[in-house]
């Protein structure tokens, strides 16, 4: 793609509705902004003179806002605008550093600027530029405290932006901007485009502190938040028709999420959490049956061909080579964890002349059983518990008999072990995986109830009873005995 740079390595960032792209690209020395237009890459720096890092947004007329290098190592937002590039924020006391983000049709202009270091370092403030004033934005509600660090990641016509950072207590939040004031989306969530008609997208679920491949998507409008069936993916835009694009961040895939004729439906499947090497079929995943049907509603019939599944998943299905206007076929999946943790995945359905994904997601788990053959477990009489902890791992164990030190399990095994006292058993499994120590990585408990044994005769025993019964009886032969001994003497 670059035409005018000597470079060889180049990004692209937005596209606006001409087909113009803004990003970034390499020069011979450093990293330029750069603006694409029929075929033809313009560097920002030397068209105007001026040091420029890269285009991040770009709106109808060709303006381009983004970031240029300056002392110190920091960032200065910038303007391209007809051949001319303008630093937006002149050096000030009041802040180090700045990146433009957004830009809309009007104008309009978001991003943040940087603040000296306080106790958290580098300090993000939100600002808007509109008719050539700019205004500092407030800060997000969190739950405890307010939101910092928000960078503005999207803003339409009508001057809505959206926003995302993490409150005091390390939870994400998305936030939505209505008239220059944030509305909390909540915990959890990140907020990254928003349409013309003021719809939202972003995602929920996500962890605290870390990022977690195991995420969620909604939209948002008018205070009504939707979920999306789409796990495992980050959306990164939405149009006025309420398409989505999104990217799979563990597949390195992007997918579309739109409207069709021909549907493959749901467009996720979530398990929950399954054991180790254990298809799902044999539990009770969260997704019930775990089907997905593909339905043609167009008037021919389409060719259906390449049902697959990635790693950690599998697909048996009733599809036909030609799937005829008006039918449908299932699809079954079943999830069989090879590791630990979060493990996302996809569909893929050829059909017609696209490819049509379901999006999966489930979590392997530490497999810990009763052997069937020892049920019920018996005072006295040795038991097995198997476990299946995933490769690397090393774990201990305690409850009842079966105690021993960190680490001195391997992954997988069994355990035979004998209860001299009839009672309910809580058996625990703590399991480290890699080399580090720490805190366990994972666990997983077995409750154990082992009886005593069974009466020979048609029912229970109480034998404190039945020796009361023993006494009360020696009681009355002797008592009889007496009565016996007087009549004798009597006579």
């Amino acid at each position: 793609m670059c035409v005018d740079c000597s470079g060889t390595n180049s990004c692209g960032l937005a596209i606006n509705a001409s087909g113009q792209i803004t990003g970034h690209a390499d020069t011979a020395t450093d990293t330029h902004a750069f603006l694409y237009t029929n075929g033809m890459m313009t560097d920002l720096s030397a068209v105007s003179g001026m040091p420029t890092a890269s285009g991040l947004a770009i709106n109808t007329a060709g303006d381009v806002v983004g970031e240029a290098p300056q002392f110190g190592g920091t960032s200065v937002a910038i303007l391209y605008s007809h051949g001319v590039v303008t630093n937006l924020f002149p050096l000030n006391e009041n802040y180090v550093g700045s990146v433009a983000t957004v830009i809309n049709d009007s104008g309009v202009i978001a991003g943040y600027t940087t603040s000296q270091c306080g106790i958290l370092c580098p300090v993000y403030t939100p600002f808007m530029i509109e008719n050539g004033v700019t205004t500092s934005l407030p800060l997000p509600p969190g739950i405890d405290g307010d939101v910092f660090d928000p960078v503005i990641s999207g803003i339409n016509n009508a001057g809505q932006m959206v926003a995302s950072g993490e409150d005091p207590a390390g939870y994400s939040h998305g936030s939505v901007y209505l008239n220059g004031t944030p509305a909390d989306l909540g915990s959890n969530t990140t907020a990254f485009a928003i349409n013309s008609s003021g719809t939202v997208v972003g995602n929920s679920n996500v962890a605290r502190f870390l990022g977690n491949s195991d995420v969620g998507v909604f939209v948002y409008k008018a205070g009504v938040t939707t979920d999306v069936n789409l796990p495992g993916v980050n959306p990164t835009g939405i149009n006025d028709a309420g398409w989505i694009i999104a990217n799979h961040v563990v597949l390195d895939h992007a997918y579309l999420w739109f409207p069709s004729s021909i549907g493959l439906a749901p467009t996720g499947l979530i398990f929950g959490s399954e054991p180790i090497s254990v298809p799902s079929t044999q539990g009770t995943p969260t997704c019930g049956s775990c089907t997905v049907t593909l339905s043609n509603a167009s008037a021919a019939a389409i060719a259906v061909h390449n049902v697959v599944a990635t790693e950690s998943y599998s697909v048996t299905h009733d599809c036909p080579a030609a799937l005829d206007a008006g039918a449908s076929c299932t699809i079954s999946v079943t999830f069989t964890p090879a590791a630990l943790g979060p493990q996302v995945g996809a569909l893929t359905v050829d059909a017609g002349s696209t490819t049509y994904a379901t999006l999966l997601e489930g979590s392997g788990a530490i497999l810990m059983k009763l052997m069937a053959s020892n049920a019920p477990p018996l005072i006295n009489q040795p038991f097995t518990i198997v476990w299946q902890a995933g490769t690397g791992a090393t774990c201990s164990s305690s409850g009842g008999s079966w105690n021993t030190p960190v680490n001195s399990l391997p992954a997988s095994g069994s355990k035979t072990i004998t209860e001299s006292v009839a009672a309910t058993y809580t058996y625990s499994l703590l399991c480290f995986y890699g080399s580090g120590g720490g805190e366990p990585s994972a666990g997983a408990q077995l409750v154990v109830v082992v009886n005593p044994p069974p009466s020979s005769g048609g029912g229970s025993v109480d034998l404190w009873m039945l020796g009361v019964l023993l006494g009360l009886r020696a009681i009355r032969c002797r008592a009889n005995a007496r009565i016996h001994a007087d009549n004798r003497r009597l006579k």
